[in-house]
C-alpha cells in the first residue's frame, strides 16, 4: 500500500544550479510542472521528436522535414516543427533558456532581444577621439521635394559646414585601420551535438545527469551527415535552436577564445557561427597566420569544424565588412546597396512599380513595396540619414503612382497613415 514514504525521487540527485536564474528542475515531473505541461506530453514528445514522416508509425509527426537550397550552393535541411511542438519549445525556451541567455556576454548578439548586427560591428571599432565626430548624428538639414512640374525632384542640404558628422576625417594613425579576420563554422546547428547539450546542463547549469539527458532529449533530433552517419544534433527550425546553439557555443567556443586573447589587444564577437576578430594595429601576414591557426586549433577542440571558405582576412586598405555592414572607420552600409536601392527608387519614381517589381522578381506590387520599406528599415538602424533620404523618395513614388495610398505601416518606430 503507497504511503507518504514512497517517492518516484528516490536515486536522484537534489541540488541546486550553479546559475542564479537557472529553474529548479530534479527530475521528469519537476520539468514537465516548470513547462507548464502534463508529464505524458512531456515523454510523448521525447519518445517520437524523431518521427518526420507523415504516417511514420501511425504517429502523427512532430517535424516536418524538408530541404532548401544554400545561396553558396549545396541544400540546407530545416525542420519545421508541428503546432503542439512548436508551443512546447516555446514553453522550454522562455522558462528554461532565456533565463541562462541572461548571462552571455556582448560578444554575442544573435538570436537575443534588444541586440542587432548593429551591436557586433560597433564591437569592433575601437574607440578613437579623431574619428568620433564622425559617429554621431546628423546636425545639417536635408530635405527632398518634388518639382513643380513633376518631373522630377531634388535634393536640399544645409547646414553641412556646421555638422561635425559631415566632415571629412583628417589623416592620423587611427587605432580602427588594423586587420580584421572572419571566420564561420560549417554546419553550427547540426553540429552541435546532443552529448554537447546534456554536458551544458551539467557542468555550466548544474543539473543532474538524468535532468540534462531529458533536456537534451527534448531539444535535439537525429540528423543525417552527407555519408549517411545518423546523430542526434540541433534542428535548424526549431524555437529553441538559437539560444540553445548560442548557451552551448559560449561554453566550449567563447569562452577559450576569450581566455588566450585576453590582454592581446584582439576583439572577439560571435553572430551565430559567424567569429569576428579586430586588432587595432594592421599586423604582418606571420601574426595573422598564428592567430588563425590558434582559433582553428580552438574550434576543433570545442567540437566544431572551421569552413575554409568563408575564412577572411580583411586589411585596411580595402572595405572591411562584418555582416553586411562597413567596419572600416565608422559603421557605415556599402556604397554599392546604398546606390542600387537609390536606383531602383528612382526607376520607381520615374516609370512606376510594376516593371521594378517584376525585375526583383516579387509575386505583386504589394510586396514589392513591402520589400523596400524592410531595406529602408534596415539602412535607417546603421544610417538614419540616408534612410530618411530614401524614405522621402519612396513616399513620393507611392504618392504619383497612387501605391499604398489605403491602411498604414510602421517605420522607424512610428505608425504612418
Amino acid at each position: 500500500m503507497a504511503s507518504f514514504e514512497v517517492t518516484t525521487l528516490t536515486g536522484i540527485e537534489l541540488r541546486r544550479p550553479k546559475i542564479a536564474a537557472a529553474a529548479l528542475v530534479v527530475d521528469d515531473w519537476t520539468l514537465a510542472f516548470r513547462l507548464g505541461v502534463s508529464g505524458k506530453l512531456l515523454w510523448h514528445v521525447i519518445q517520437n521528436r524523431n518521427h518526420f514522416g507523415r504516417k511514420d508509425g501511425g504517429k502523427k509527426r512532430l517535424y516536418r522535414r524538408f530541404a532548401i537550397p544554400k545561396a553558396t550552393g549545396g541544400r540546407r535541411v530545416i525542420h519545421s516543427p508541428s503546432r503542439l511542438m512548436k508551443v512546447f519549445l516555446s514553453q522550454l525556451r522562455a522558462r528554461i533558456l532565456t533565463p541562462l541567455t541572461a548571462s552571455l556576454g556582448p560578444h554575442v548578439s544573435a538570436y537575443r532581444v534588444g541586440r542587432s548586427i548593429r551591436d557586433a560591428a560597433l564591437l569592433h571599432l575601437a574607440t578613437c577621439a579623431v574619428c568620433a565626430p564622425a559617429d554621431g548624428p546628423h546636425t545639417c538639414q536635408e530635405e527632398v521635394v518634388e518639382s513643380e512640374a513633376g518631373a522630377g525632384y531634388r535634393v536640399l542640404r544645409s547646414g553641412t559646414d556646421e555638422c561635425p558628422a559631415c566632415q571629412p576625417i583628417p589623416k592620423h594613425v587611427c587605432p580602427r585601420k588594423g586587420v580584421k579576420i572572419h571566420f564561420d563554422i560549417h554546419d553550427f546547428f547540426g553540429a552541435t551535438r546532443r552529448s554537447f547539450v546534456r554536458q551544458y546542463f551539467t557542468e555550466v547549469v548544474g543539473y543532474n545527469f538524468y535532468v540534462a539527458s531529458l533536456l537534451a532529449d527534448l531539444m535535439t533530433v537525429a540528423l543525417e551527415d552527407p555519408k549517411g552517419r545518423v546523430h542526434h544534433g540541433v534542428p535548424q527550425g526549431a524555437p529553441t535552436s538559437g539560444d540553445l546553439c548560442n548557451l552551448v557555443a559560449d561554453a566550449r567556443l567563447d569562452q577559450p577564445i576569450l581566455a588566450a586573447f585576453r590582454g592581446s589587444g584582439w576583439k572577439y564577437s560571435r553572430y551565430a557561427d559567424d567569429l569576428y576578430l579586430s586588432h587595432p594595429e594592421n599586423l604582418p601576414r606571420e601574426r595573422v597566420d598564428e592567430v588563425i591557426g590558434r582559433i582553428d586549433r580552438i574550434i576543433r577542440t570545442a567540437g566544431y569544424r572551421t569552413n575554409w571558405k568563408k575564412v577572411r582576412v580583411q586589411r585596411p586598405s580595402r572595405r572591411q565588412e562584418h555582416l553586411g555592414l562597413v567596419v572600416n572607420q565608422k559603421l557605415n552600409l556599402p556604397s554599392d546597396a546604398v546606390r542600387r536601392l537609390r536606383a531602383i527608387l528612382h526607376n520607381c519614381y520615374r516609370n512606376g512599380f510594376e516593371r521594378e517589381a517584376q525585375r526583383a522578381g516579387k509575386e505583386n506590387v504589394e510586396r514589392f513595396v513591402s520589400w523596400l520599406r524592410g531595406r529602408v528599415g534596415f539602412m535607417t538602424m546603421v544610417n538614419p540619414q540616408k534612410a530618411a533620404r530614401l524614405r522621402k523618395v519612396l513616399s513620393l513614388a507611392m504618392e504619383r503612382h497612387a501605391v499604398g495610398g489605403e491602411g498604414s505601416h510602421q517605420e522607424n518606430g512610428e505608425r504612418v497613415t
